[in-house]
């Protein structure tokens, strides 16, 4: 019994404690920081309707009502400068964030301003804006720029081998990525038996159906394929299935990369079939679904790009860069990293 005692100590320990290859928090930094400023840029025209004091929802009658309102930045100023000023620094730290500079003081700055958006004008909060906002606070903590960043080139961090960005990376304790991961997991945890007590077409496998009928929810209503009864119990039960085993499955070693690649697809289905008012709700979940791959994989998925095919690369003849202590064998120059 002692025995078993240490060994699931000494497993607890090596989850949340040893040092990790910070390369999978590096790819997901920088699609999440470009997912942040694509956000902001898309919300210049409305910036001041949204968050103004004047705007669609008044600051001061919406405080009165919810005293977290109080709660946020647009709460310290009503000049036009100073909101303007908030969506600048938005708008640079999103882009500070995805190139790893400055990177925790960005995600610091993000978290605190997209905290202050969901605080001064609930009607319009959503759930990629919740997902964000999670993933953001969490962010604080994780070693986001230890890998593929600004930060560590300029530290000196950066391998002088031509081709190294992606091979060798910083070791971190991956407390903070855990807690990332199993933010996204809860939220399928939750999420397939809220939809089994949300409406009984979940149990009986025809939401999909009723969804391939609207205008507003569906991309390709006029398409007689997506109104069979048949193909929606399919789709339905599957993507209950999906959603409800992911959370289990995506902690078994070898299951990992291959139920991260699931629901990434998933996801990206639901991109292509259903309407924009879904889309950055996906968007978000595959970025976040990054976290679950692990740095083997992304290295395996970038060898495809960064070396050249055998024949081009015998092609080269004499012209490739020879490899110290190699003889007469050459290597072919990394194309990307």
């Amino acid at each position: 019994m002692p025995g078993r005692v240490g060994l699931l100590l000494r497993r607890f320990d090596d989850f949340w404690f040893r040092p990790e290859s910070t390369l999978t928090l590096g790819v997901f930094r920088l699609l999440f920081g470009s997912y942040l400023f694509f956000l902001y840029a898309i919300s210049f025209p409305n910036w001041e309707r949204f968050y103004g004091p004047w705007g669609l929802i008044p600051r001061e009658p919406l405080e009165s009502l919810h005293r977290t309102s109080g709660l946020s930045l647009f709460s310290l100023s009503d000049s036009p400068e100073f909101l303007w000023a908030l969506y600048g620094l938005a708008l640079a730290a999103s882009a500070s964030l995805s190139a790893g500079f400055l990177t925790r003081l960005s995600t610091l700055c993000l978290f605190a301003i997209h905290a202050s958006q969901l605080h001064r004008n609930p009607p319009l909060v959503n759930g990629q804006d919740q997902v964000a906002s999670v993933l953001l606070f969490l962010s604080c903590f994780a070693p986001l720029g230890a890998s593929l960043s600004l930060d560590r080139r300029l530290k000196g961090r950066g391998d002088a081998a031509p081709g190294a960005a992606l091979g060798a990376d910083e070791r971190r304790p991956p407390w903070a990525w855990r807690l990332l991961q199993l933010s996204i997991a809860l939220i399928y945890v939750f999420c397939g038996p809220a939809k089994c007590l949300d409406h009984v077409s979940w149990c009986d496998g025809t939401a999909l159906y009723y969804v391939s009928h609207s205008t507003r929810w569906f991309r390709y209503p006029e398409v007689e394929l997506f109104h069979s009864v048949a193909l929606s119990r399919i789709v339905t039960f599957a993507s209950l299935a999906l959603e409800v085993l992911f959370p289990y499955l995506v902690w078994i070693p070898r299951l990992r990369t291959p139920s991260a690649l699931t629901m990434m697809a998933f996801h990206l289905s639901i991109l292509l079939v259903l309407s924009p008012a879904v889309a950055f709700f996906n968007a978000i979940m595959v970025i976040a679904l990054v976290l679950f791959l692990p740095p083997a994989a992304l290295r395996t998925a970038a060898a495809c790009f960064r070396s050249p095919p055998a024949a081009a690369t015998s092609r080269l003849g004499n012209d490739a860069p020879r490899t110290a202590g190699a003889g007469d064998e050459t290597v072919a120059r990394p194309i990307f990293f």
